[in-house]
């Protein structure tokens, strides 16, 4: 090691990523970190190309919006959970609804 601070600084960075990392499975769980790597590259090549003027193909940022795309539906359908689809909990409302009224009126003789 010809420069033993930028050794200790690269060890003590790549430690706080593994603490990172912990924290991350901890919180929530290991598909989350999963998710999370294709948004920490798209920000190491957005760094790359913004401050240090690196290059780009249109392949390259098609496949990096369609990435961010992805996670960004998979935050709103972990987020919203089974509610993200609306007919769904609409039609299991309507069900609730009707056993409750079947259940209030089953001395009557008007079939549910």
């Amino acid at each position: 090691a010809s420069n033993p601070v930028v050794f200790a600084v690269a060890g003590s960075l790549g430690f706080v990523q593994h603490l990172c990392t912990l924290w991350v499975v901890q919180s929530t769980n290991a598909l989350t970190l999963k998710v999370l790597g294709p948004l920490r590259s798209m920000l190491v090549v957005g760094v790359s190309v913004l401050c240090y003027g690196e290059s780009l193909t249109n392949l390259k940022g098609w496949g990096y919006a369609i990435s961010l795309c992805g996670l960004f539906w998979y935050n709103i359908a972990s987020f919203y959970g089974e509610e993200a689809v609306p007919e769904k909990a609409v039609k299991e409302q309507q069900e609730i609804q009707l056993a409750r009224k079947c259940t209030s009126t089953s001395t009557s003789r008007q079939p549910c």
